[in-house]
């Protein structure tokens, strides 16, 4: 049996449009988001909704993230809600479509 090592990003999914260039670059963005604004996830049945601090920085950069991922991931719906000191991202899709986002 061989052994492999999996890549610390994963692979863009089937369903997304952009290349697999771009798709590495839009992963690399998300993570760095992540690393820098998260501040926590909840998953429901539909529904996955991720928690940012709110800065002028993690708003823009949010708004950049979504708008690459409404157009190349329209199988599921993004929206963006701002409450005042945090921002809620919140897709929306089936629960397969879920599963295929890199998010």
């Amino acid at each position: 049996m061989t052994s492999f090592v999996r890549s610390a990003l994963p692979l863009v999914p089937a369903a997304c449009s952009l290349t697999a260039t771009d798709g590495r670059a839009q992963l690399t963005a998300w993570r760095r988001f992540d690393e820098a604004f998260a501040q926590g996830r909840d998953d429901a049945d539909g529904v996955l909704t991720i928690h940012y601090a709110r800065t002028e920085e993690s708003v823009a950069e949010l708004r950049r993230l979504v708008d690459v991922e409404s157009r190349c991931c329209s199988f599921v719906r993004w929206d963006i809600r701002d409450a005042g000191d945090t921002l809620a991202l919140v897709v929306t899709g089936d629960a397969d479509q879920l599963r295929m986002l890199s998010i």
